[in-house]
């Protein structure tokens, strides 16, 4: 162990390193490293890098493979990077742009880069699912202020798994069905509903 003041500030075991703590106490899938508050409220890590570096949290195995996963900031660009299987998977851009499966979601319209799914390769198809259960909705919403529950949700799709219904909402109201046998109502009045004009 190492004090500071009297005081232990770091303890090397056989099985881990603590900061301000004994490892050995917490749990033995994860405790090879634990940093704990030395006040009981905050703790952190902090990687100090260059600001042309790197800032990397690399995750290996035994077959040789040095860097499989990786989570790495990079400080000359500000743009943050997770690696699986020692591909780049997922990246958060400078402005706040996050691509899943691209590395370019920054490249696309500004106005609708928010969140990029796909590679954008001939042949390489992308895709986003909302799997909920039989007796559940997913549910796409379009929100503009926060002030009441109209507000959150302006737009709305909605699929219905109850009914197998397809939804479409503006200014908060439903206006346009598509029922599980594939009749389509408009307007005011809803597939379903008495008086309703099927197209």
């Amino acid at each position: 162990a190492f004090t500071n003041g009297g005081t232990e500030r770091v303890r090397i075991t056989t099985t881990g390193v603590g900061i301000n703590t004994d490892p050995n106490t917490y749990n033995s899938s994860t405790y090879q490293f634990v940093v704990k508050s030395h006040n009981n409220t905050n703790a952190g890590i902090t990687l100090h890098s260059s600001s042309s570096g790197h800032g990397s949290i690399l995750f290996s195995d035994t077959g040789g493979n040095s860097a499989q996963g990786q989570i790495n900031y990079d400080h000359s660009t500000n743009r943050l990077k997770f690696v699986a299987n020692a591909q780049e998977r997922m990246h958060i851009t400078p402005n706040g742009a996050v691509g899943i499966g691209t590395n370019n979601a920054e490249n696309l319209d500004s106005t609708a880069h928010d969140l990029v799914i796909g590679k954008g390769q001939a042949s390489v198809d992308a895709g986003l699912t909302i799997f909920t259960g039989t007796d559940a909705e997913g549910k796409i919403f379009f929100g503009d202020s926060l002030a009441s529950a109209s507000d959150k949700k302006r737009g709305q799709i909605i699929y219905d798994h109850t009914n197998n219904s397809m939804q479409f909402a503006t200014n908060a109201v439903e206006n346009f069905r598509i029922d599980a046998n594939g009749r389509v109502g408009i307007g005011p009045t809803i597939v379903g509903d008495s008086g309703a004009d099927d197209l």
